[in-house]
């Protein structure tokens, strides 16, 4: 599905210069993607599995 709200070009070079409004635009835009490739699985005592977000990437 497209997403209507993508930033633009101008946008995302300004995130990558450290601009926060820009950061903040484009974490709107991409952050369920930056979650899931940011997430983790970690075993527990009990042996289970617990999908996690990696905050130390």
């Amino acid at each position: 599905m497209a997403n209507l709200d993508m930033p633009t070009y101008e946008t995302i070079q300004a995130a990558v210069n450290g601009e926060a409004w820009a950061i903040e635009k484009v974490v709107a835009c991409y952050g369920g993607e930056i979650d899931e490739l940011a997430t983790i699985e970690e075993k527990q005592p009990d042996g289970s599995i617990k999908r996690v977000i990696d905050e130390d990437l």
